[in-house]
């Protein structure tokens, strides 16, 4: 791609909004080409927030669980976020050990890069999966309803 075709930080937000219009949802746009969304998963809401970040060319996608690990969890909390990090394709947990929250991230490099709505679309649809597959199971093993061990068999994670 030569600098002629490169493609701008405020078009990649441009085509974002669209993509979320197109896919029929609810957004709120808030300050520095970021927008927030909401998804009701199978059994927890589920809150996004999306950034276009001009400096590094990213598109960045976070969800914040809504759940933090006591102190006396904070390593367990540690453990399942390698554990559940381990089986995923796109993607990870991001784990704050100082005070036990648990972030999903997914980014995209738009730098020299061709980027579609289909593109746009796969990051909301696949983190919805994803953060709705694992935030039920974050959430039982931070009040000490699940084990790690039971935590690891649901997700699929053997040793």
């Amino acid at each position: 791609m030569n600098d002629s075709t490169k493609i701008s930080a405020r078009e990649v937000y441009k085509m974002l909004i669209n993509t979320i219009k197109d896919m029929g949802w609810s957004y709120e746009e808030l300050a520095n080409m970021q927008i927030r969304f909401a998804a009701q998963g199978n059994d927890i809401p589920m809150s996004f927030r999306m950034t276009v970040n001009e400096g590094k060319q990213t598109i960045v996608l976070y969800s914040l669980l809504p759940l933090n690990f006591d102190e006396d969890k904070r390593l367990l909390g540690a453990l399942a976020s390698c554990s559940a990090n381990y089986r995923l394709a796109d993607g990870s947990f991001d784990y704050d050990i100082t005070d036990g929250a648990i972030f999903f991230r997914m980014t995209a490099n738009y730098r020299d890069s061709e980027i579609t709505n289909a593109l746009m679309a796969y990051m909301i649809e696949c983190s919805c999966r994803t953060v709705d597959r694992y935030n039920d199971k974050f959430l039982m093993l931070s009040r000490g309803i699940m084990t790690l061990d039971e935590f690891n068999k649901e997700i699929g994670f053997s040793n």
